[in-house]
């Protein structure tokens, strides 16, 4: 009797692992991945753009731009992609630098922008 027949693990069972930094530097393998960093990604055009429309809000109408529409927003899409970012590490085992370095920015950024919106909510006026 071979080993491998003692152990139970033969030879066909077992698949060859890639090196840990060939696995880093590749793309995303699922599309949890991808959508997570295609969120994290598009929150900043998204961010400048509706920045630049909010003066415009506030010249044609300012009823709108005094509203915290614009910041939730903002807060909802970046947790969003935070969120993905997590469960595609956590739970798919993504390992990609691309996500990685999504989950990083998008949860430094959520956060920063939550605690920024929370604030600004129980904050009184004046």
């Amino acid at each position: 009797m071979s080993r491998t027949s003692v152990e139970g693990n033969s030879p066909a069972q077992s698949s060859p692992r890639k090196p840990a930094a060939g696995r880093f530097w590749a793309l995303p393998k699922t599309a949890l991945g991808w959508w997570a960093f295609a969120l994290t990604v598009a929150f900043f055009p998204l961010f400048l753009t509706v920045t630049r429309a909010t003066g415009w809000f506030l010249v044609h109408a300012p009823f709108f731009a005094d509203t915290p529409f614009f910041p939730a927003l903002f807060v909802v899409f970046i947790d969003a992609a935070a969120v993905l970012n997590v469960v595609s590490v956590v739970r798919n085992r993504e390992r990609s630098a691309l996500v990685i370095l999504a989950l990083i920015v998008s949860v430094a950024v959520g956060l920063f922008a939550t605690v920024f919106l929370v604030g600004e909510a129980f904050t009184p006026p004046g």
